[in-house]
């Protein structure tokens, strides 16, 4: 499923960064009861880190918020439920040069979950988590190419009644400017 989205990071000297992103699936649909029906899966972080680590290797603690959100337009009541998850970000990133072009970069966060929808009685332990890497090479001076894999997955558990998991796996192809 193709999705949009925009990425965008601020340096802090040379080792503070924040960064946000958000990302939205163009076209998607679900068969629902023999029919189609449009469904939406987005995704939207901000987030700090700093370089603790700042070398040949780069590794810093990231903190954050995000939201991640899954939707159908349907009413029939064999659909999956609409979702919305509301995180913190409680993770380390790393990244390591290889030569002058390229770079490899890691994330692996523990997600809580804060709030979202809908709202369940009595509310259930939410949380999730976040592993993803990426291999960028540096095209131009100022402009890079990346692939990347992310699997973001979230579970909710009830006392003795069981619970669900949703899981959000992604690939990624991109172009980017750094100045």
């Amino acid at each position: 499923v193709g999705t949009g989205g925009f990425e965008g990071a601020i340096g802090i000297g040379g080792r503070a960064h924040v960064r946000g992103s958000f990302e939205h699936t163009l076209v998607m649909h679900t068969d629902v009861s023999g029919g189609g029906a449009s469904t939406a899966i987005g995704r939207a972080e901000v987030a700090a880190s700093y370089d603790v680590v700042h070398g040949k290797v780069e590794l810093a603690p990231v903190v954050g918020f995000g939201l991640r959100y899954f939707s159908i337009d349907s009413a029939s009541t064999s659909r999956s439920p609409d979702v919305e998850y509301q995180y913190i970000m409680l993770g380390a990133s790393v990244g390591k040069q290889l030569g002058s072009r390229w770079a490899l970069r890691g994330l692996a966060a523990f997600e809580p979950v804060v709030g979202g929808l809908p709202a369940m009685q009595p509310a259930p332990s939410r949380w999730g988590f976040d592993v993803g890497a990426a291999v960028e090479a540096q095209v131009t001076t100022h402009v890079f190419a990346r692939a990347a894999f992310d699997y973001q997955s979230f579970a909710s558990t009830w006392d003795m009644k069981g619970g669900t998991t949703d899981a959000y796996p992604s690939g990624t192809l991109a172009a980017g400017a750094s100045f």
